[in-house]
């Protein structure tokens, strides 16, 4: 045109008609993007319901080495109970044999 006189400074494209193969190329490239983005997410969560479920399972046996620990705790102090019962029960036999028996000598019954 500017041989005509006129300089083209500046042109406003409105309508842009791209080749079939081209929408195409685009429309695979943001739908690979899409999938990237998809995919890392998907590992981002799984990554992060690994993490939980391994927090779960640590507190859960935590529980029970504590539940176990408690359990052993109480049959201990329930066997020490029961022999306590046991020594009370032959001391007190042993005193009701001696009143019994008049002039029994006690120094036999300790070891």
């Amino acid at each position: 045109m500017s041989t005509y006189g006129y300089e083209i400074v500046r042109s406003l494209i409105v309508d842009i008609e791209l080749d079939v193969n081209v929408k195409r190329a685009m429309n695979e490239i943001n739908a690979a993007a899409r999938m990237r983005l998809a995919a890392n997410e998907k590992a981002e969560a799984e990554k992060i319901l690994q993490i939980k479920k391994a927090e779960a399972e640590k507190i859960l046996q935590i529980k029970k080495a504590e539940g176990e620990a408690e359990s052993k705790y109480l049959s201990g102090l329930g066997i020490a109970h029961h022999r306590q019962a046991i020594v009370d029960g032959l001391r007190d036999s042993l005193l009701a044999f001696s009143k019994i028996v008049p002039g029994l000598n006690m120094s036999w019954t300790c070891w």
